[in-house]
């Protein structure tokens, strides 16, 4: 979290969540107060049955008169108090099947109720409309619907604020009947038990759906392999590139090539027969799809066994039509600037990207000259691409003048933070044009900036110099003359289904040909001759083996894994390895995309028997996969890259890669990556994770590290620190290094780096940089070789912002703990975008909690997630908090017993 974002104001809010399993008896629920170690309050009584809880609400007259404690953020910024539980629903049920049954409500009325300090900003949430209970569905998770009770007993009303002073209610849900209390599934299932713990009523958890025994794959059924194209053009497959992948061909007339699930007709250049012969050609028009991940595009091509349609013809002959002109586009491009980096949650681009060529505030002008492939002059139509990344208060907010050679072509105007295309009649001169934007302001508009991300010309053109590149014909028909001979003529107005033109006219070097009688305007493409692919392959194998432990690595990356796979074999775990290429190959479309990674775990999770509780993806990636900046690395396992950061946008939500049961945010799957780049990395990180589980530790080892920055209008970090040093069991020794004024950095430092190495967990509650903690740089990346060494190394969480945003192009501050030799940490768990303070103590408290009780790292991780889901707010964090680790990890109990050391007497 930084200390100031811009036009972003922080607020310090107590998220308190009461989570309460015990059953039959009365509890009170202890209220902290606006800041954390507050005195405990018994306003709140709830008891438990196993299909109801029964609330009880009392405040007195002093109670009513204080500032309530528990905190509750409401559409209009205003905090109310509140309280949250997790009930677990039968399969198939929403949140109707909770009942609310009010006995006794009384109010009272209040003119204003005091906010805690920094409570202006606003995190809009829909005013409930059931007070003072009310109940919503949370989502599914590992087959368990979730709903959430929430307790809110004041709201605003037009003169103030309503209060329920008195209130007794039951919420009461129903339990399954086809079952005892605790079946061998939940007890079986570990995510199943990590759920158990969080809801009211842990014995309905064992209800969770059973796998369907359907295996999902893209590609399963037909023998298939697998065509690369990287630039658009007329492509030819021969027999021997087939056999170079290892594809038997039957018959050549029994291929069918398709791109994702749309069938591309194909033509054939041979005899009738069914053998592929060594001079016989398939040939497909390929049109690259756009991806934000690869340069290029991938067809299937699969022997389904039948007679696929082939490539249709059709004549083209010109007769009288009356001469038409051809246009075609100059598209002008550069990818420069990754959008979200401005912070301001910015829109899409026209096609889906992040990235644009240039930024210009109110005042600027940019210069950009029009240097086409071909000699073109004359009429032309120009389309320029903006991005707004303001949004004054003014309508309209932006304006952006366009001019070519000196003389103004037109302007746009538009308002707030948006993306528009503005389009403009031009006339290019024969040479030397030269396009400039300018931003002259608008009156009262004080904060303009937008980007531009592309350009385009759409002139008339004959084709030379654009072989292969689509032209476009007019809406009547007409005959159209390319001043070349072309031995290909397609109309690829449907680019999956191109019709070859025949019995065209030669005409003086070129070739003149008609368009049809209807389904105007058409697209043609001119080829001299067919080209070669970027690569015939055959798909990477995939591993059909079940088993609770998946491992997705980059091939590069998987010898270096041989170890930890042996380790966790050994260990009883059922461990599943694949490729990444493979996945792609099987669940995707060919190419690297998050969304074939997380279809295969989707169809493992529906199928499989046991179904993968843990996920260990390994390999880096970026948001430039595509390298657009020199000193982007590659991308070896692709972030999943979903605007969902509620400040910046954009941001890696490796929670989505394993959301694969529910439409909502809960993980399904325990998950946690290894963001390595070299065989050499990832090795270190298997060494790390065995001496970790191999470590004697000592008695003084026992120790959790709390680090905290001073307090501020984002939240008294401190006492958050001590607030959850409390809760630390008894087994453990709670050490606290605290910056409680400016003066005591230096001492802060100090015993932050003297305890690390000793340490079981780290946890830091504060603001943060991707490459530091606290604005005073209380620990940055360039401290980690200060470390102690140890062969125990900590688990480091971030109740903070960015230090897990592993996509960053630079090394980030949880990167560089992974990637020190001997040092640092084993794992992190931390934040890859902008967050709430008030959002990480339920993360932290259920992490903390279930770590130090004994279950797996993601475990703690998905405890976090649940016990953040209860009360329903910031909910972004689900998605934004990455494990950096191994989620099957246990944590190290193999602690030293008491040495004895005897005399040893020599003679």
């Amino acid at each position: 979290m930084r200390r100031h974002v811009g036009f972003i104001s922080l607020a310090v809010l107590l998220l308190v969540h009461t989570l309460l399993p015990q059953f039959g008896r009365s509890v009170a629920v202890a209220q902290q107060g606006g800041q954390a170690g507050g005195e405990a309050s018994s306003a709140l009584q709830v008891t438990l049955a196993p299909d109801s809880m029964t609330l009880g609400w009392m405040l007195t007259r002093d109670e009513q008169l204080m500032a309530l404690p528990l905190r509750w953020r409401m559409a209009d910024g205003v905090s109310l108090p509140y309280a949250a539980w997790l009930i677990a629903l039968p399969p198939g049920s929403d949140a109707t099947a909770v009942q609310v049954d009010v006995a006794q409500l009384e109010t009272a009325h209040r003119a204003s109720l005091e906010l805690p300090r920094g409570d202006e900003i606003a995190v809009s949430l829909p005013l409930p409309m059931n007070w003072p209970l009310h109940v919503e569905f949370a989502g599914v998770m590992r087959g368990v619907p979730l709903a959430r009770v929430l307790f809110f007993p004041a709201r605003p009303d037009p003169n103030g604020w309503q209060l329920a002073t008195a209130l007794r209610a039951r919420v009461h849900w129903p339990t399954p009947h086809d079952r005892p209390p605790s079946t061998q599934l939940a007890l079986s299932d570990p995510l199943l038990r990590v759920i158990a713990a969080q809801v009211v009523n842990p014995s309905a958890v064992g209800s969770a759906s059973s796998p369907s025994g359907a295996v999902e794959s893209r590609t399963a059924g037909y023998p298939f392999l697998l065509v690369d194209v990287a630039q658009p053009g007329l492509v030819f497959l021969t027999r021997a590139m087939l056999a170079s992948a290892g594809f038997t061909v039957r018959s050549p007339h029994t291929l069918r090539l398709r791109r994702g699930d749309d069938e591309v007709a194909m033509g054939w250049e041979g005899d009738d027969d069914d053998e592929f012969e060594a001079d016989e050609r398939l040939l497909f028009y390929a049109q690259p799809r756009f991806s934000r991940y690869v340069s290029h595009d991938t067809w299937i091509l699969e022997d389904v066994g039948i007679p696929t349609p082939r490539m249709v013809t059709r004549t083209a002959t010109p007769g009288d039509l009356p001469n038409g002109a051809l246009r075609a586009d100059f598209l002008f491009e550069q990818n420069q600037l990754y959008t979200p980096n401005c912070g301001c949650r910015p829109p899409l681009n026209r096609d889906g990207d992040r990235w644009v060529w240039t930024s210009l505030q109110r005042g600027q002008s940019w210069t950009q000259a029009l240097a086409l492939t071909t000699p073109v002059s004359g009429p032309a139509t120009l389309t320029l691409w903006f991005v707004g990344y303001t949004d004054a208060p003014q309508s309209p907010d932006h304006r952006a003048q366009v001019w070519l050679n000196g003389t103004l072509a037109g302007e746009a105007t538009w308002d707030g933070r948006r993306a528009i295309t503005a389009t403009f009649a031009i006339t290019l001169a024969p040479s030397g044009n030269a396009l400039t934007v300018v931003l002259p302001g608008l009156p009262e508009v004080n904060v303009e900036g937008m980007w531009v991300d592309a350009l385009s010309v759409r002139a008339e053109t004959d084709g030379v110099g654009l072989e292969g590149q689509p032209m476009y014909g007019e809406g009547l028909p007409h005959a159209y003359r390319l001043g070349f001979m072309p031995n290909y003529l397609l109309d690829v107005t449907t680019p999956t289904r191109p019709v070859r033109l025949i019995q065209w006219q030669a005409d003086n070097g070129g070739a003149r040909f008609a368009d049809p009688v209807e389904g105007l305007p058409r697209t043609y493409v001119a080829f001299t001759e067919a080209t070669a692919p970027l690569q015939v392959r055959a798909p990477a194998v995939l591993d059909p083996a079940q088993g609770n432990l998946h491992i997705v690595a980059h091939a590069d990356l998987l010898p270096a894994l041989a170890q930890l796979i042996a380790r966790r074999r050994s260990q009883g775990f059922e461990v599943v390895v694949q490729t990444t290429q493979a996945l792609y190959d099987h669940y995707g479309d060919g190419r690297m995309d998050p969304a074939a990674i997380r279809a295969y775990f989707a169809a493992r999770y529906r199928s499989d028997s046991p179904r993968p509780a843990y996920a260990l993806l390994v390999g880096d990636g970026t948001f430039d996969p595509k390298r657009y900046q020199a000193a982007s690395p590659a991308t070896l396992l692709p972030a999943f890259l979903v605007e969902v950061d509620p400040f910046l946008g954009e941001t890696a939500a490796e929670n989505r890669f394993v959301t694969v049961d529910g439409n909502d945010a809960l993980p399904d799957i325990a998950l946690g990556r290894w963001p390595t780049n070299t065989f050499t990395e990832t090795q270190l990180l298997v060494s790390k994770t065995l001496s970790y589980e191999d470590a004697l530790l000592m008695p003084g080892e026992r120790r959790v590290l709390f680090v905290a920055d001073d307090a501020d209008a984002a939240g008294n970090f401190p006492a958050k620190a001590i607030s959850l040093a409390g809760a630390v069991p008894t087994t453990h020794i709670t050490v606290t290094a605290l910056m409680t004024a400016p003066l005591v950095l230096t001492t802060t430092r100090t015993m932050l780096l003297d305890q690390w190495s000793a340490s079981r967990l780290v946890a830091f509650v504060g603001h943060a940089s991707p490459r530091q903690w606290a604005a005073e740089r209380l620990f940055h990346l360039d401290d980690t070789p200060s470390l102690s060494p140890a062969d125990a190394l900590p688990i480091v969480i971030g109740l903070t912002c960015y230090t897990g945003r592993f996509q960053e192009l630079q090394n980030t501050l949880d990167e560089a703990l992974l990637r020190a030799p001997g040092r640092g940490a084993v794992a992190t768990w931390g934040a890859t975008g902008l967050t709430i303070a008030s959002g990480h103590d339920p993360l932290g408290r259920g992490f903390i909690a279930t770590w130090l009780a004994g279950g797996r790292l993601g475990e703690a991780a998905l405890a976090g997630k649940l016990r953040l889901s209860a009360g329903g707010l910031y909910l972004d964090l689900l998605d934004t908090y990455i494990l950096l680790g191994d989620p099957s990890l246990l944590p190290n109990r193999r602690w030293a017993t008491q040495a004895i050391y005897l005399p040893v007497i020599q003679r």
